[in-house]
């Protein structure tokens, strides 16, 4: 399976020495690079689950498949909008990051080689439960969310629902600094500080 956070477009070039279709997720241009994961032509990919999964090409490199198997795969964006200020990330606790591959990254970003602000697009694979932190920025304001893959499916939780979630599921939640007037758990300030958490971008 699939999951994307977003619908990510589909995009075709002719070259040359002929055609490429692929999903396209980043930018291309100076300061940013575009993922481009081909994709056989006439196939849709939609925001959530996609009965697709992740292979190779003859280069090594990931392309999407048609088929469905029993591996999980995610594309990821932290695309928020014009940033102004601030990055767009994802960030996991440690002793989780051996449950995933980083299969490619890329980004996005704002203004003359990325100087105002740039935003992540990762593919992972998926191996074990785990929770990946995607903060947004855009609009003068971030916006947290929380992908939790329990094993089987993946949730999407915002910021303001994910203590709830985590009792409701009967889940550990990601572990952050003491702040006893949040009730242990601060979701603003500056994330990057904030979440005892290691930065995807800096993995591999």
């Amino acid at each position: 399976m699939l999951y994307c956070n977003e619908k990510f477009p589909i995009k075709e070039r002719k070259f040359d020495w002929g055609t490429l279709i692929y999903v396209s997720a980043g930018e291309e241009g100076r300061g940013r690079k575009e993922l481009r994961l081909p994709i056989p032509k006439g196939i849709e990919i939609k925001q959530g689950m996609n009965h697709l999964t992740i292979g190779q090409t003859k280069s090594g490199l990931p392309r999407i498949n048609t088929y469905s198997d029993d591996g999980m795969f995610a594309l990821l964006s932290s695309e928020g909008g014009y940033t102004r200020r601030g990055d767009g990330f994802f960030k996991m606790e440690e002793e989780e990051l051996q449950n995933i591959s980083i299969l490619a990254k890329g980004n996005g970003a704002d203004g003359a080689a990325g100087r105002i602000g740039d935003w992540d697009v990762v593919l992972l694979e998926l191996h074990a439960p785990c929770q990946i932190l995607n903060q947004r920025s855009g609009a003068g304001r971030s916006n947290i969310e929380i992908i939790i893959y329990d094993g089987e499916t993946i949730d999407r939780v915002d910021a303001c629902d994910y203590m709830q979630y985590c009792e409701l599921k009967q889940i550990k939640p990601i572990t952050m600094r003491d702040d006893e007037e949040n009730n242990g758990y601060n979701f603003g300030g500056t994330i990057r500080d904030t979440f005892k958490t290691k930065h995807l971008k800096l993995i591999n």
